[in-house]
């Protein structure tokens, strides 16, 4: 006998189709035709709509967009040079990033 498989057939949806199909239910539509007309699934529909805060799942994060952008970067120049960083020299810097914005960063 085969063993039962779970199926890697996830549903991909973009976030601005999520925002358009609570806005839709939010001005009437049914969730159920809300998910077929905008492709995400209706709990996810109905996730959003009940808490505001399912958005915002997580810890915060300790850096912004733009200083994980100029990481990125930074990263990328350092490869790009022959010098690629280790993980160590990586959480130093970062730890150096956050010292400065009065941040303790702690890894585990």
């Amino acid at each position: 006998m085969s063993e039962g498989f779970k199926s890697n057939n996830r549903r991909k949806y973009t976030e601005e189709s999520l925002k358009y199909a609570v806005r839709a239910v939010a001005n009437g539509m049914t969730v159920r035709k809300a998910s077929l007309t905008f492709g995400v699934p209706c709990m996810t529909i109905v996730r959003y709509e009940r808490s505001p805060m399912a958005q915002k799942q997580g810890r915060p994060t300790k850096l912004d967009k733009t200083e994980e952008a100029l990481l990125v970067d930074m990263l990328m120049a350092f490869e790009n040079s022959g010098f690629p960083m280790n993980k160590h020299d990586l959480r130093s810097f970062v730890d150096e990033m956050g010292s400065g914005k009065g941040l303790f960063l702690f890894y585990s």
